[in-house]
């Protein structure tokens, strides 16, 4: 053989190999669950549930399907029954976290991205255990106390500027839990730079925003001056140091034996000998909370404000309903909350219609796992359909109207009407909460406090829409949402009226008296 020829045979021999390489690309592996049909190279990329959108392909390939994007396989999972029995049942090898260069590059070493067997992930589940030793003492504390009644207080003053004290109240909370801080104003404040960098992270995250670096990693090495992504990442990551680095060093340098087990962070670092952990352990942890707790809380209680003022029939029985039980010449408690089954009703009903993240945290499953006939492989994204789960209408009647009385003859508010003739084994209040042994370990003081501020707005005022055009509940009222992102509501404003000037003066009474006592 010449040595042309020589050349020839080899770089057709490189080119054949390439091309097959390049057409099994987003090819569906046999003993997946079925999916759609997928693309050359793209795969099913156009293929993802959305928000506000009945789950086509879970209708058409039942409810555990398979997609493929470039060389990843995502399984898409829409009944209760099937997170059950991939996501609790095999706990053990569902567990994991999916690592992308971005995130990675951004968040380093990082509690919500760490895998269930990391040293970091068992240290933070103990040192959380350790702290929540009681489901609602922390929402009963001074401080938590002090900051319902600021919530309402701003809304007395400054109605017209809801949005933003709800943003205060919920990234307030977090860092009393997280650095024992209250933040008392918004503008210019942690607040209103926690959300700037929840923005900018997610906006860099977005991968409209970037390259497919994960499936051609050589994208990896191109100098930084020649890239803009990689510009947005030390921003963000510089933001964020900043913020999260000045509330930490704050908590740490204010420190005393007397203060040291009121926060989470003083808690952690008088136990590290005990929890096995390092100061940036501990720092670690602290982020990751922040992310976690900061932005939920706000989008929750702002579903709910625009779920009862689109809805008034629903928010005069709530109404109605506490002052039968508390009347007006005291607030209510979290002791009130088990009789009041309408105001449990509707908190259900929220966090149904509206699942603040509709396709849940992304998991990766460790090893290979079996489900019915299928073989979902090693390092498969596992996705949970929350929006599909809470909309299905086999389950829900009318499962796009806001019912919250769905709830007071089911446990899960199913339909009554028809006999239910598919499997709701695995449904459970706290789905919202994530599944298997990644369920958020702060569920217990975010249901407290959720449901206080709930108690709270509506034993203090009434909502209704404005003239504005805002407020609405459908698609139109949110960002676009992305799978492992929170629900984004756009900015609205409505009327907003005290029920009578009695409950005003509590509230001012309860305000000035808290925040002196925790001052």
């Amino acid at each position: 053989m010449t040595p042309h020829l020589s050349v020839f045979a080899i770089a057709s021999g490189v080119f054949v190999f390439c091309l097959s390489r390049i057409w099994r690309i987003s090819k569906r592996e046999k003993g997946l669950p079925p999916g759609p049909p997928t693309r050359f190279i793209f795969g099913n990329v156009t293929d993802f549930p959305k928000a506000f959108q009945r789950d086509q392909s879970a209708q058409t390939y039942g409810d555990v399907y398979s997609l493929q994007v470039f060389n990843s396989t995502f399984v898409i999972m829409a009944s209760a029954a099937a997170v059950k029995a991939i996501m609790d049942k095999q706990g053990q090898c569902t567990g994991n976290r999916l690592k992308t260069f971005m995130a990675t590059r951004i968040l380093g070493q990082h509690l919500i991205t760490e895998n269930t067997d990391s040293r970091l992930w068992k240290t933070g589940r103990k040192a959380v255990r350790m702290f929540l030793d009681s489901d609602t003492t922390l929402a009963r504390s001074p401080a938590y106390q002090a900051e319902f009644a600021q919530f309402l207080v701003d809304i007395l003053d400054s109605p017209q500027n809801l949005f933003s004290h709800t943003k205060r109240t919920s990234v307030s909370l977090t860092t009393s839990f997280v650095y024992g801080k209250r933040l008392t104003v918004y503008e210019g404040s942690e607040a209103e730079k926690f959300f700037e960098a929840v923005q900018l992270l997610n906006d860099t995250l977005n991968p409209a925003n970037h390259p497919p670096i994960d499936l051609l990693p050589v994208l990896q090495h191109v100098p930084a001056r020649w890239t803009s992504w990689k510009g947005r990442c030390e921003r963000v990551k510089a933001e964020r140091n900043d913020l999260y680095g000045g509330l930490f060093r704050g908590c740490t340098e204010s420190l005393t034996s007397e203060t040291s087990s009121s926060s989470f962070v003083g808690c952690m670092l008088k136990n590290l000998d005990k929890l096995n952990m390092t100061v940036n352990d501990a720092r670690s942890i602290a982020d990751a909370f922040m992310d976690a707790g900061g932005d939920t809380s706000a989008v929750f209680i702002l579903i709910f404000i625009l779920a009862v003022m689109n809805n008034p029939s629903c928010q005069a029985r709530a109404q109605a309903e506490l002052d039968l039980l508390v009347g007006g010449d005291r607030m209510p408690t979290l002791d009130d909350l088990p009789s009041l089954p309408y105001i449990n009703a509707v908190i259900k009903e929220v966090h149904r219609i509206c699942p603040v993240v509709p396709f849940g945290l992304p998991h990766q499953s460790a090893h290979d796992l079996q489900y019915k006939d299928y073989i979902i492989p090693n390092g498969t994204v596992l996705v949970v359909n929350l929006w599909e789960i809470y909309h299905d209408p086999r389950l829900f009647e009318d499962p796009e109207s806001f019912k919250p009385e769905r709830y007071l003859n089911s446990q899960f508010g199913f339909r009554e009407d028809i006999e239910i003739d598919i499997d709701t084994d695995g449904f459970r209040d706290n789905l919202s909460f994530g599944a298997g042994r990644r369920i958020c370990p702060g569920e217990s003081i975010a249901m407290a406090t959720i449901s206080a501020n709930v108690m709270n707005l509506l034993w203090t005022f009434t909502f209704s829409r404005d003239e504005s055009g805002t407020g609405n509940i459908g698609i139109d009222a949110f960002e676009p949402v992305q799978i492992g992102v929170s629900f984004k509501p756009r900015p609205f404003t409505c009327n907003v009226v005290v029920r009578d000037d009695k409950r005003q003066a509590i509230i001012r009474d309860l305000h000035a008296h808290m925040c002196a006592f925790s001052a």
